[in-house]
């Protein structure tokens, strides 16, 4: 949810009431819709396949978990990576990031950490699930 201002709702029309480009930690807001959908698109796959969504952009220390989700009493960190046009999603995390997930996962008591990779195109999607990946 955005900010809504007291007062009368305007008339449909441009002027200063609405809102600018928002920016999530120097990315422009298109990048940071595509991650949240990204996001969207893998939470809707877990609970697909019996996971309970437990927790999302959980802060941990300087480090941020996409998703924490819970099956068969297994909780599981799931870092997911959205990319557009022909690059696979799963190459997008690289071994930097994959250290950083594993060590923010053990903070939180969490041994298992999976990959989702979410490849946008125009009309379609597809979903790369990497269980146990890191």
């Amino acid at each position: 949810m955005g900010h809504v201002p007291p007062g009368p709702v305007p008339e449909e029309r441009q002027g200063p009431h609405l809102p600018r480009r928002q920016h999530r930690r120097g990315r422009p807001a298109g990048v940071a819709d595509l991650g949240a959908l990204g996001e969207a698109l893998a939470r809707r796959l877990l609970i697909d396949h019996g996971y309970e969504i437990i927790a999302t952009n959980v802060a941990v220390g300087r480090g941020e978990i996409d998703i924490i989700a819970r099956c068969s009493g297994e909780r599981t960190v799931i870092e997911v990576r959205t990319v557009t046009g022909s690059r696979y999603p799963l190459d997008a995390v690289d071994r930097e990031k994959r250290t950083q997930v594993r060590r923010l996962a053990a903070r939180i008591g969490v041994s298992r950490c999976d990959l989702v990779g979410v490849g946008l195109h125009p009309g379609h999607y597809v979903i790369h699930w990497d269980k146990r990946s890191f």
